[in-house]
């Protein structure tokens, strides 16, 4: 929209009768809604059948030029709709954008790429469901993604005929899309090889709290290779790979199927008690693995760390170290010396805190004892560090006085 046809909706938006712009009663009412700045309105959806109150369904007489200046000047967050509406996307407060099921192809993204980068404060995108865009309508999103305007956190791709080499273009923006948390990009056909790009390439230096990949094309080699990235992924809460053809000798603890040796695996992944700092690295923000129904033949402890981590999030590793390390090994804490100390006794005190939950079945008594005995274990290491580093030092000190006086006979 030029300057010309800006000044002409201008001088004419406060008088123009709404009835007369569009094709029925709802749709005359939601521009007026719009224009009027209407503070419960926060949502409009541009439909083929009326569903909601939100919804302007197109028909012959509806000027969009008009339904595209009121989206535009409007203060709300919300917003749904393709085409000719584009330019509402230069509004600054768009916060949500639901563009899903309208069937735009490359063109249509390339328009809204252009508009998108005017929304600094657009936070959640919604593209599901279009599947007539190409690698061209994809390298689109890509730039949008590396803009430097670019501040999404919610990404819906669902159903956008991504394959391997599709989704490789998208991971070469997504690697630039630091705010991101939650990526849709199920119901596609991605393989083993636009896995390991989106893993690598596109999603290894992103927080992300949610990733859901349902319904492609990988096999028991691409879910390996997720499995390595969910273990770095510490912030990760929710993790969907349903119907992906998946086995014990792939990621081996997902859904239906799974056997003791897959569920172990898992069982690892949020809690590996082979030692204190591992149990302490180990998943504390996974809720959720598939949906309750896959959840039936899990195993116990599975399920108790998953409500654990949903309770406590990041604190979970207090409760889960307390559970299955009841003596701990300081030895390692030795190379600091007396510097680790206060961090002790300040990390037991907070740990004693969580006594009272159902996970940690502890008295309050033998908390007590560990804590002294840990203390003490601690303190009684010192002096013979302190032994080791004198008689250390003396033979340093003896080696060094003896090459001093080789060097003097051979002068």
């Amino acid at each position: 929209m030029d300057v010309q046809y800006c000044k002409y909706y201008e001088a004419r938006a406060k008088d123009v009768n709404l009835e007369d712009i569009t094709s029925s009663e709802q749709n005359a009412a939601i521009l007026a809604r719009l224009r009027d700045n209407d503070p419960t309105f926060t949502a409009i959806s541009i439909e083929d059948a009326p569903q909601d109150e939100s919804d302007f369904v197109v028909h012959e007489g509806d000027s969009m030029g008009w339904l595209g200046y009121f989206v535009g000047r409007s203060k709300q967050r919300w917003l749904c709709s393709p085409g000719d509406c584009a330019e509402g996307l230069k509004n600054p407060n768009l916060i949500v954008l639901y563009l899903d099921n309208n069937a735009i192809d490359d063109q249509g993204l390339d328009v809204l790429v252009a508009g998108m980068k005017n929304c600094h404060n657009l936070t959640t995108l919604h593209l599901n469901g279009n599947e007539l865009n190409t690698q061209a309508g994809l390298r689109s999103l890509s730039a949008l993604f590396q803009s430097d305007s670019c501040r999404l956190e919610h990404l819906d791709l669902d159903e956008l005929n991504i394959d391997d080499d599709g989704v490789s273009i998208l991971a070469a923006g997504l690697v630039s899309l630091s705010t991101l948390k939650r990526l849709h990009i199920s119901d596609n056909s991605i393989g083993d090889e636009g896995l390991q790009a989106l893993l690598v390439g596109g999603l290894a230096s992103l927080n992300l709290e949610q990733l859901h990949l349902s319904r492609n094309s990988f096999s028991p080699s691409g879910l390996r290779s997720l499995r390595n990235w969910v273990q770095s992924a510490t912030r990760l809460n929710a993790l969907s790979v349903c119907n992906n053809n998946i086995n014990n000798d792939g990621l081996q603890c997902l859904l239906e199927g799974i056997t003791s040796r897959g569920w172990a695996a898992f069982s690892r992944l949020l809690c590996d008690t082979s030692s204190v700092n591992n149990t302490y690295l180990s998943n504390h923000t996974l809720v959720t693995i598939g949906y309750g129904y896959y959840m039936r033949n899990a195993r116990s402890d599975i399920i108790e760390y998953l409500e654990l981590n949903k309770a406590l999030n990041c604190d979970a590793d207090f409760c889960k170290i307390l559970k299955n390390h009841p003596d701990f090994d300081i030895k390692p804490l030795f190379q600091w010396n007396l510097k680790c100390l206060p961090l002790l006794v300040t990390w037991l005190e907070k740990a004693g805190s969580y006594l009272g939950l159902s996970y940690v079945k502890e008295s309050t008594r033998t908390f007590q004892c560990r804590q002294l005995s840990t203390v003490y274990k601690f303190v009684r290491g010192m002096p013979l560090l302190t032994v080791d580093g004198y008689r250390s030092q003396k033979k340093i000190d003896i080696q060094s006085k003896s090459k001093k006086r080789k060097f003097d006979l051979t002068l």
